[in-house]
């Protein structure tokens, strides 16, 4: 964590942490915001050789994953390297809440202990010699009040065990969640966290995703969290800023924003609905008029919301009355648009029943000109139960409201 905490802000935030943990930097007088209605502005320009950064966009989310996504070398860790003070922009402006971090007109620029973040990265960067326990308590803020109680967080990250450990007796998933941990413990106003689960093999990463998409709901801090992982933005993020070429190029909801991503993944379609049970199937209503059957939802509860990805490529369109088949999903629809892709041509359906819902099916420049797909046309999109992700399996729904 880098809130509050000096020489061990820098350790965790920039190279090695130091061999011998400094005590608690003395920074400029901070004010403790009132969390309702914290909002995080962003505006940070900056030349990187013959790469320029403009990066700006704003959440008035006081909890929650905002997810920073786009291809590698896009800026985003640069973004968050400028949030968190270890890199300096050439002009903008940064605030969390009332609190400015960086505006470069009025030559403000908070050191990165002052700045009351909290940043998580790809290696967890937990001091060697000190247990878990003390790796935890470093840097926990002694001018105010802590948001988050120390026994509240190890219970959440499922560390209590762990304690008495150093960091070399840790797997990778455990020195991450110490990592999460420790930051969460400076009662940060914002969670910075730069692709955590980068290093971690797929066992881990399942291991360590239950924890993160829990962290904003249990504590109310909000996170900005960077991936190039579709799989993980579709298990955390609450809200998607994409980033291309050192600017935001689409911002909001997950199910509109990540057409922007470009790329296979663009041109997939998320979804978001309630599971409902019906007899011995498990089906998820996204609309007034459609429900669709995915498989691995066995086990939830009905009511349960669920976020799902039908990519493009396992969309397939029929014209005319569909004969008994074993596909689950006969959806009727209509073509709204159609796009030259990298591989073939991408055919945007709009789905009756749920007002909005559009998926997007990859088929052959042949089988447009044969089937006469043009703007308008009414036909039924065929997708299998088998084809719908469920990020995280069955374990990754989200509460209703969440």
């Amino acid at each position: 964590g880098i809130r509050g905490a000096g020489r061990a802000a820098l350790g965790a935030a920039g190279g090695e942490a130091d061999p011998v943990p400094a005590g608690p930097a003395r920074g400029p007088p901070v004010l403790q915001l009132d969390r309702k209605g914290l909002m995080f502005t962003v505006h940070a320009e900056r030349q990187l050789g013959g790469f320029a950064l403009d990066a700006r966009f704003s959440s008035a989310r006081d909890s929650g994953v905002i997810v920073l996504a786009g291809a590698s070398g896009a800026g985003k860790s640069s973004v968050l390297r400028c949030i968190a003070g270890l890199e300096t922009p050439d002009r903008g402006r940064i605030a969390v809440g009332d609190r400015v971090l960086y505006d470069g007109a009025q030559g403000v620029s908070l050191p990165v202990h002052a700045r009351r973040l909290g940043m998580v990265f790809q290696d967890s960067r937990l001091f060697p010699h000190l247990t878990v326990r003390d790796n935890l308590a470093y840097g926990r803020p002694t001018d105010r009040p802590a948001l988050v109680g120390f026994d509240d967080a190890v219970a959440l990250l499922g560390i209590g065990h762990l304690l008495a450990r150093r960091p070399r007796a840790l797997s990778g998933g455990e020195r991450q969640r110490v990592a999460i941990g420790r930051a969460l413990l400076t009662s940060p106003d914002l969670l910075l966290m730069d692709e955590p689960l980068a290093s971690l093999d797929a066992a881990r990463k399942a291991e360590l995703l239950p924890f993160l998409a829990a962290l904003p709901r249990r504590f109310a801090v909000p996170i900005l969290y960077v991936t190039h992982s579709i799989d993980e933005l579709l298990q955390v993020a609450d809200e998607l800023v994409v980033v291309d070429g050192g600017r935001v190029v689409a911002q909001g909801a997950v199910t509109t924003a990540l057409s922007a991503l470009g790329g296979a993944g663009g041109e997939d379609a998320v979804l978001e609905g309630v599971l409902e049970l019906d007899g011995a199937r498990s089906l998820v209503r996204v609309g007034p008029g459609l429900r669709l059957h995915a498989l691995g939802l066995e086990g939830l509860p009905a009511g349960h919301r669920v976020r799902m990805w039908v990519p493009a490529d396992d969309v397939t369109l029929a014209v005319g009355p569909v004969p008994p088949i074993s596909v689950r999903n006969v959806l009727p629809g209509r073509v709204v648009a159609i796009a030259p892709a990298p591989r073939g041509e991408v055919v945007q359906v709009a789905v009756d029943g749920a007002p909005g819902v559009v998926l997007g099916a990859r088929v052959s420049a042949a089988a447009v000109a044969e089937l006469g797909l043009v703007p308008g046309l009414r036909l039924s999109a065929l997708v299998k139960a088998a084809s719908i992700r469920v990020p995280g399996l069955a374990g990754v729904g989200r509460p209703p409201g969440g």
